[in-house]
C-alpha cells in the first residue's frame, strides 16, 4: 500500500469530517420529521461548523471570481456569484 500525494480541495476533508459527525449523530437521533424539534449541543455544533465552512467557501469563491472582492455577508456572496454566473450564461 502506498501513500498517494496530490493536490486536494482545501475544504473537502472538513466536509467529509462533518458528514462523519452527522453519521455518528444519526445513531442517536433519527433524521425524521417528528425529530425536527430535537435540540442538542452536538447538533448545534455540527450546524454552526457547516454554516461557518460554507461562509468561508463562499468568500473564497468570490475572491476567485474577483481578487479584489470585499464580499463579507451571505447577500454579498449571492450577488457576486450570481453576477458571475450570469456573465457566463449560467443560471
Amino acid at each position: 500500500m502506498a501513500i498517494t500525494i496530490g493536490t486536494s480541495v482545501i475544504h473537502w476533508n472538513y466536509f467529509l469530517a462533518l458528514e462523519n459527525d452527522l453519521h455518528s449523530l444519526s445513531r442517536y437521533v433519527e433524521f425524521v420529521e417528528p425529530n425536527l424539534g430535537c435540540y442538542s449541543v452536538e447538533i448545534s455544533r455540527i450546524l454552526f461548523s457547516a454554516a461557518s465552512e460554507a461562509d468561508v467557501v463562499a468568500k473564497q469563491l468570490c475572491r476567485n471570481i474577483s481578487p479584489v472582492s470585499t464580499a463579507g455577508s451571505i447577500n454579498a456572496y449571492r450577488n457576486e456569484i450570481t453576477a458571475a454566473r450570469t456573465l457566463q450564461g449560467l443560471r
